[in-house]
């Protein structure tokens, strides 16, 4: 729809437009939605998606790691509360534990996009 990038590749067209994948929408929509729902700013139970992982005190990272439930089917492996588990059990302490989502959110920006930078 952008004049002058037709003849580029889809990646190749986000990059130059400095846009985000459907991949990197889906995993920060579901990065966002994990916090609201850990730190109580939507209504629903935690319990019903999370559980803290039992040995929070020995692992590295942040306090709010989540336990990775075992999934025999894949319906329930790629279920919102397992596909965002390792995503959010990687995020630093500094991103986990912003005040607010808009802070989470830019917080989370600068950390994936930090990251990106890196590994280039």
């Amino acid at each position: 729809m952008v004049r002058g990038l037709d003849h580029m590749s889809y990646d190749k067209r986000l990059k130059v437009l400095g846009l985000l994948s459907h991949e990197q929408r889906r995993l920060r929509g579901d990065l966002i939605e994990a916090y609201k729902i850990l730190n109580g700013k939507d209504i629903v139970d935690k319990a019903t998606f999370f559980q803290l992982s039992p040995t929070v005190s020995t692992l590295r990272g942040h306090d709010m790691k989540l336990f990775i439930p075992r999934a025999r089917l894949h319906v329930r492996k790629y279920f919102f509360s397992h596909r965002v588990v390792p995503h959010w059990n990687s995020l630093p302490q500094h991103v986990v534990n912003a005040p607010s989502v808009n802070s989470f959110k830019s917080r989370s920006d600068t950390y994936w996009h930090d990251m990106d930078v890196k590994s280039r």
